[in-house]
């Protein structure tokens, strides 16, 4: 076997907190709700590109969702390009973050967290912010 990305992850929520995380991922990360197959629960999948990346669904019947600060996962991580327009996004929504500098390899990171606690992580290969005006 071998491994060659990550397919999806899934953010397993009620009702009113996966609608928050859906404007979540639209607002903030530019994500848009496509096509998803009749799975036998609400929710949404999430395209960037041509490519379902976070789905959205509410718990089946009986089903607790779990929390991911109850488990040992840290973050998810996206390649992304175009920081200036990132940052200006997200000081236009208020979104906090937390922004850092890697010189080797040269990148960004900002780091950010959706409405249902998951910490995710936007990295900038090559990229440099521009200075303040």
């Amino acid at each position: 076997m071998h491994v060659s990305g990550l397919f999806h992850y899934l953010v397993s929520a009620p009702a009113p907190l996966l609608e928050e995380c859906k404007t979540f991922y639209e607002n903030v990360l530019g994500l848009v709700s496509g096509p998803r197959p009749p799975v036998g629960r609400p929710g949404y999948w999430m395209y960037a590109g041509d490519q379902p990346i976070v789905h959205l669904a509410e718990p089946r019947p009986g089903e607790q969702p779990r929390a991911v600060a109850d488990g040992h996962l840290d973050h998810v991580a996206f390649y992304c390009e175009n920081l200036d327009a990132a940052i200006a996004r997200l000081d236009r929504l208020n979104i906090r973050y937390r922004k850092s500098i890697l010189q080797e390899p040269p990148q960004v990171q900002l780091v950010v967290k959706d409405p249902a606690g998951i910490v995710i992580e936007l990295n900038f290969k090559g990229e440099r912010a521009s200075p303040a005006p």
